[in-house]
């Protein structure tokens, strides 16, 4: 990393060592986010891993496989590691993001000459900050992330990972059209006619034949909890075919699936 980017970089981790800040309650402000992230880059590791065990699915590299897709869109992807992963997993992944704060950190970092990733052979890091991985062949799983480590489905070259900002409830930002969106934790904070408009928004930038994946998480709640899917009654009512994770395979050829998950605590 040169040094003006370790500069950059380290100012940015002194500045954030503040208090903790709680989530915005406008899911549309932009500054409130900033600080949100600002304040947690530093503590917030154990969470991300936390809430990536939740996430981690070992069949769904596979599912995306075998349904064709190529592209993704990550929504609020936030400092989750699982657009990395399935990057290496040889999709073309972009994140989009509210706040621009954890996408300029990530790159400050990928810049950095130790980072993990620039283990991988065929890293590429390019001058407009999308990481490529150019190795034709498969990739060691030790060098990815462990979110949706799948031994059906193992890491491979040809993905690539790039990040955008902007409000998902606007069209001129990653227009698409995915093959596959993924929103986890992101849409349940919408309220009202805000999150029927925030899920359309989302489906106009989906493929013909599209994978939406979408993860709704009740915190507190016990494992008795029952609740169905917010997206599920428009989602099936759209021509969505629902899947729960369950046969994977018996849903390949389905035109539009939606794989729905509800988690809790």
């Amino acid at each position: 990393m040169a040094g003006t980017q370790r500069d950059e970089r380290d100012g940015w981790m002194g500045t954030f060592k503040g208090g903790r800040v709680d989530p915005p309650t406008d899911v549309h402000d932009v500054t409130g986010w900033d600080e949100y992230w600002k304040s947690r880059l530093l503590e917030s590791g154990e969470e991300r891993e936390l809430a990536d065990q939740r996430a981690s699915d070992p069949a769904l590299p596979a599912l995306l496989g075998r349904r064709g897709v190529r592209t993704i869109l990550c929504v609020g992807n936030g400092n989750s590691e699982e657009a990395a992963a399935l990057a290496l997993h040889g999709f073309d992944v972009t994140v989009l993001d509210l706040s621009p704060v954890l996408a300029t950190y990530v790159k400050l970092s990928l810049a950095e000459r130790g980072h993990p990733m620039r283990r991988v052979p065929g890293f590429r890091l390019g001058e407009d900050g999308v990481v490529h991985f150019d190795t034709p062949g498969l990739i060691d799983p030790a060098l990815c992330p462990p979110i949706h480590a799948s031994a059906e489905f193992a890491p491979r070259g040809g993905g690539s990972l790039s990040f955008a900002t902007g409000d998902l409830s606007g069209s001129a930002v990653c227009a698409g059209p995915y093959d596959a969106i993924i929103e986890r934790r992101t849409l349940q904070h919408f309220r009202d006619n805000d999150l029927v408009a925030g899920l359309e928004k989302l489906i106009q930038r989906l493929a013909e034949r599209g994978t939406f994946v979408s993860q709704e998480h009740r915190a507190g709640a016990g494992p008795d909890f029952v609740n169905p899917h917010f997206a599920e009654a428009w989602l099936l009512a759209h021509g969505f075919a629902r899947y729960d994770g369950r046969q994977p395979e018996a849903h390949d050829s389905a035109p539009r699936l939606a794989y729905l998950m509800n988690t809790f605590g």
